[in-house]
């Protein structure tokens, strides 16, 4: 019956439930229902309002779906907020119990929360330490509930032990009132059974146990039929376990109850007991074990709310109303309610730092080794978690899309591609995926997965360091699997972490096999990567397909995101020409299913930002209106707002009068200094620390002259005001700055709408390399003194040309963005064209002055970097101005120099012979290479190489054609004598440059020139498996070849090529296909008429000639063996 509803102030006793199950049982048991509810508007829960005997009652329930400490810590906050008087609580529901030999817990029966000698009433089992002899100590034992309800507890023990429990009566009486009676009255008593712990669940599916589990094989503990003096059900007393994640593993339970005398398991009161004085009530509806059993779950819940209110009908009113209100007891529950939500996040993590404890002292040391090798010290882990989290109810256009769900439930597919446009949120979802979804959407109890998410980085956009990660994870959690990788290990150490075709083969071979355990490999933003790792894994993905096709068994499951760029398509189609499962949301075609998604991301987002900053309904819905009112919103639109928003309310007098903007404009200093910072970040060939980009910030923003020690100045909130500045644009990780997403850098590279507040945001290429360029000129002068301000450059009076003064600055700032801006000057110079700032009077006066102080400092640096890279074949041990121009592709400041000094004479480098021109053309400087040779330069001029050689070693086809187009010598070789060394032909054939090798052909190239180390062309091509020009050179009369596959075998017997004529030192064809064990060509060649051990030199013998590692394993076994 519903009568009038007292004051939100009469409310004292806070009744929590998780289960919509829980919330109907305890309805039932109220005296009376009140109508109203009282809430705060910013209170999410759903309330009952109700009377059991003296006392009013506020009854909540959890979330859908949402279980675990934080959801329960929530909805007590929130209850707290709306009925600050209430001054007990009671956290009432369903349980799993752990019978044992002292205490015959069964289906039903209902568990109390109790102290028992030094265990706490609420144990918190995923939370302590590992101790040195490897068991792990529970230090969560959470406080006692008040002393007035303890008390009524002890009255009610005593009351039941002399007349009995009465719970099954009160639950007779309160099934009257419901509708669907069935579901919470009590199952037979047949289907209360309790499995021996080595009996398993026999289905995939929570089926009944009755239907999969039964046989003459299944352990059934025996138990006896309760007695007429046990009540039944029971009521236990005792410690009760709590924790966030599901326990289903009946070992573990008998674990927790051996040695902490745990009578119970539930998912909610650890949230509680110390911030929220209650006490725990458990139906027990399964035994934690993989038998879950929901038919009990309603009769369980019928049983602990029957119990609860025998409870509050003993507890007297008064005590209740002399005990503290809950919320003066907390002083800022919000706050601590918080905090207890991050404290749990941590005792997850906690957790699973000790089970990889545990699981690393089971491998060996060799195994652990090999183990942490392949982290290669990247946190994969945070890359992941950069990126936000799913707002419920998005990303269903890939979650619910047939494809997904067929992959997911092992239809046939192992490869599944998602692409969407930039902005849908692909990243948000790969994260969900690995976090939630695909455990969640599994058929399978259990799903191993890995993760790798690509940015467009150094760090993360490699394929060995996705494989290495990705196997990091695996064993991580199935270290058996390891042994899989020793083999490799043992024979290559670290150096097989750097080949990614071993990586794959590890992977595919750790995840052969029939298990029922899936993996399930994510690998986000694969457009981020290199082009090469892009190839790479689409090649071994396909070879990986063709294999399961014909038969092979497999574990491995693969999720590739991307955005749908053509060559990544039809990369991913030529490797799997019978297709490939994908999903696709284009931007355009989908733009209003991407709004509403947005638009709930809006409503989530504001809705924590409102409690956060305090603001009134009003306000909020305005800013929400607002922002849906933008026409082309995007994710990363989205963060970059809420980040300005609540930066811009924090600086607010007050909150609710502060004007709101689409993207907040900051003062235009602060706009100016936010450009000028990801500017920098984007065009920075590599991530810079915070030290570098203090030096690059101070450089760009000053005019004025200063020394490279002023421009070294302490950076310590240089972090806090870029992220002031750049907001979500940026983070930063182990002191480097990374932009957020590859989606950020597009965001800043073109505007996105008409919007004055976002197109100035735009940064333009040439912009961008102009800046960098200024700055790395201006620190690379500062070596000599004063860094040239704007009104400084020129004056060479300001110049210190005595002794360089980075020999006394510490070692770290000369490495930082010394280091950067002598290997990355250049370029942005070159980069920027017309419209850098850095003049060629500026590069006379300092950069190409061999007079000034910094010029040996910044070469020297440079030449070793080069050489240390092997970016560059022909780097010269010496440069000289003019050379450095010509290698740079610096065509202004080499024309100036040549007005200066037109006999190109000096140009030849000291020492090595090199000229500016093979610089030039090995770096594939076209304009540059035309200028000096109208300047006369010696287009056949060499050291051990000429500029046409080095041009086809470096694949430049557009040089080579202007070098040949001026006459140069196509048939000169490189070395110190002709016949020890090879022209450029063979380079092209052996580096595989067949367009180079075809044009060389075709003006004219000899086919039969001979070079001591690859014989002739021929050889070449043959050796490198190249059909194409094998077929043209013996169309062209070729004689010659050697090494080759059975392809070109055969193409050489076809054309008559003398089948026993011997090549040194292998012997004839059919010698050499024997010591390189090739049967299938030993068997052509017998067919053939071949001989063993006869004269002369043969194309045949050649093609079939084993490498030289292969013969030395191989020559003292191969005649036996035919």
């Amino acid at each position: 019956m519903s009568s009038a509803t007292p004051l939100h102030s009469q409310f004292t006793i806070g009744w929590i439930c998780a289960l919509h199950t829980e919330y109907t049982a305890a309805k039932v048991y109220l005296d009376q229902t009140y109508d109203g509810n009282h809430k705060d508007r910013r209170d999410n829960n759903d309330y009952t309002l109700g009377q059991i005997g003296n006392h009013n009652v506020v009854i909540a329930v959890c979330p859908d779906s949402e279980y675990g400490i934080a959801s329960a810590a929530n909805v007590a906050r929130d209850m707290v907020r709306s009925f600050p008087n209430v001054r007990m609580g009671l956290l009432v529901g369903v349980g799993a119990g752990i019978p044992s030999e002292t205490n015959d817990i069964r289906l039903g029966d209902v568990v109390v929360s109790s102290s028992a000698g030094q265990t706490g009433p609420v144990i918190q089992f995923d939370m302590g330490k590992r101790l040195p002899d490897g068991t792990f100590k529970i230090t969560s034992h959470l406080d006692n509930p008040p002393s007035p309800l303890r008390a009524a507890l002890n009255g009610l023990r005593s009351k039941h032990d002399i007349e009995g429990n009465c719970i099954q009566t009160m639950v007779d009486q309160a099934l009257t009132k419901i509708f669907k009676r069935s579901k919470y009255s009590r199952p037979p008593q047949e289907t209360d059974r309790l499995f021996s712990r080595n009996s398993l669940h026999r289905s995939d599916q929570w089926d009944d146990c009755s239907d999969t589990c039964s046989g003459p094989d299944t352990l059934i503990v025996p138990r006896n039929i309760r007695g007429e003096e046990d009540d039944n059900p029971a009521i236990h007393y005792g410690p009760i376990g709590s924790s966030n994640t599901l326990l289903r593993d009946a070992s573990e339970r008998d674990e927790l109850a051996r040695i902490h005398h745990i009578l119970c398991i539930e998912m909610e009161a650890a949230g509680l007991m110390n911030h929220w004085p209650c006490l725990v009530i458990r139906g027990i509806c399964d035994y934690a074990d993989s038998h879950k059993n929901k038919r009990w779950q309603g009769y369980a819940a019928m049983t602990a709310a029957a119990y609860a209110k025998s409870l509050l009908l003993r507890l007297p009113a008064d005590k209740v109303e002399e005990f503290q209100p809950i919320s003066s007891l907390l002083e800022g529950i919000a706050t601590n309610i918080t905090t207890v939500v991050a404290q749990q996040e941590q005792l997850i993590e906690l957790k699973k730092v000790h089970h990889n404890e545990e699981r690393i002292r089971e491998l060996t040391k060799e195994q652990l080794k090999c183990w942490k090798a392949f982290k290669k010290d990247n946190d994969y882990q945070e890359f992941k978690d950069i990126n936000d989290k799913r707002t419920e109810g998005t990303g269903l256009w890939a979650l619910e899309h047939e494809r997904f769900t067929h992959w997911l439930n092992g239809g046939g597919e192992n490869v599944l591609w998602i692409s969407a446009d930039p902005g849908c949120g692909k990243s948000v979802l790969a994260r969900s995926l690995v976090d939630d979804d695909i455990r969640a959407l599994s058929p399978q109890t259990e799903v191993k997965i890995c993760h790798f998410f690509f940015k467009d980085n150094e760090q993360q956009n490699k394929l060995n360091t996705a494989l290495c990660c990705i196997l990091h994870q695996l064993y991580d959690q199935e270290r058996g699997l390891l042994e899989k990788a020793m083999p490799a290990w043992r024979r290559s150490g670290v150096q097989m972490l750097e080949e990614p075709a071993a990586l794959w083969s590890i992977l595919e071979d750790s995840c052969s096999g029939d298990s029922e355990v899936p993996i399930a490999c994510v690998f986000d933003a694969l457009d981020e990567s290199t082009q090469i790792a892009q190839a790479k894994l689409m090649k071994y993905l396909g070879d990986f397909v063709s294999k399961v096709a014909r038969g092979h068994q497999s574990r491995l499951k693969v999720i590739l995101t991307s955005r749908p760029y053509d060559d990544i398509e039809e990369g991913l189609s030529q490797a799997m020409p019978a297709g490939i499962a994908e999903i696709h949301l284009r931007g355009e075609d989908e733009n209003d299913q991407i709004h509403e998604e947005i638009d709930r991301v809006i409503d989530a987002r504001m809705e924590t930002l409102a409690e956060k900053c305090q603001l009134k309904l009003a306000t909020a819905d305005r800013v929400k209106a607002t922002l849906k009112a933008m026409e082309n919103r995007t994710y990363l639109w989205l963060f970059l707002v809420f980040d300005d928003i609540e930066a811009q309310i924090k600086d607010a007098l007050d909150a609710d009068q502060c004007i709101i903007e689409p993207i907040p404009k900051s003062t235009k200093d602060q706009r100016s200094n936010a450009v000028t910072i990801l500017s920098i970040i984007v065009g920075a060939r590599r991530p810079l620390d915070l030290q570098e980009m203090s030096v690059a910030l101070k450089l760009a923003t000053e005019t004025h002259g200063q020394t490279v020690e002023q421009i070294h100045q302490p950076y310590d909130m240089l972090l806090v005001k870029i992220r002031r500045c750049c907001g979500l644009f940026v983070f930063c990780k182990d002191d480097k700055l990374y932009l957020l997403h590859q989606t950020a850098k597009d965001f800043l590279f073109r505007s996105l709408t008409s919007s004055e507040t976002i197109s100035s945001w735009k940064l333009e290429t040439r912009t961008v390399e102009r800046l960098l360029a200024h700055i790395c000129v201006r620190y690379l002068n500062s070596f000599g003194g004063t860094a040239p301000g704007d009104s400084a450059l020129g004056e060479t009076s300001s110049v210190d040309t005595g002794q360089l003064r980075y020999q006394n600055i510490p070692a770290p700032f000369i490495k930082s963005f010394f280091q950067y801006a002598a290997r990355n000057w250049a370029e942005h110079h070159r980069n920027a064209g017309t419209s850098s700032i850095v003049t060629t009077r500026d590069l006379f006066l300092y950069i190409y002055n061999g007079d000034h102080p910094s010029y040996q400092v910044w070469v020297t640096e440079y030449v070793f970097q080069v050489t240390t890279e092997f970016h560059y074949r022909f780097v010269p041990s010496y440069f000289d101005p003019f050379h450095l121009a010509a290698h740079f592709g610096d065509d202004k400041s080499l024309a100036a120099m040549l007005l200066r000094d037109p006999d190109i004479r000096h140009a030849t480098n000291r020492g090595d012979g090199s000229t500016p021109l093979m610089s030039a053309a090995d770096l594939g400087h076209v304009s540059t290479t035309e200028l000096l040779l109208r300047a006369g330069a010696d287009i056949d001029a060499r050291d051990n190489v000429n500029a046409l050689f080095a041009a086809a070693l470096s694949d430049h086809l557009d040089v080579i054609q202007l070098l040949l187009d001026r006459g140069a010598d196509i048939d000169a070789k490189a070395g110190c004598g002709d016949e020890n060394f090879m022209t450029s032909i063979y380079h092209a054939l052996a580096e595989g440059h067949v367009e180079i090798a075809q044009l060389l052909f075709d003006r004219g190239f000899q086919v039969d020139a001979r070079s001591v180390e690859y014989g002739i062309a021929l050889n070449t091509a043959v050796s490198q498996g190249r059909v194409s020009i094998v077929k043209h050179l013996l169309d062209a009369g070729a004689k010659d070849a050697w090494r080759g596959d059975e392809v070109i075998v055969q193409q050489l017997l076809d054309r008559g090529v003398n089948v026993n004529a011997k090549y040194y030192p292998y012997g004839t064809a059919l010698d050499g296909a024997i010591l390189g064990n090739r049967p299938e060509i030993v068997n052509l060649l017998l067919d053939a008429g071949a001989e063993g051990q006869a004269r002369g030199s043969s194309a045949v013998a050649s093609s079939t000639k084993p490498s030289s590692r292969r013969r030395r394993h191989r020559e003292a076994h191969a005649r036996q063996r035919y």
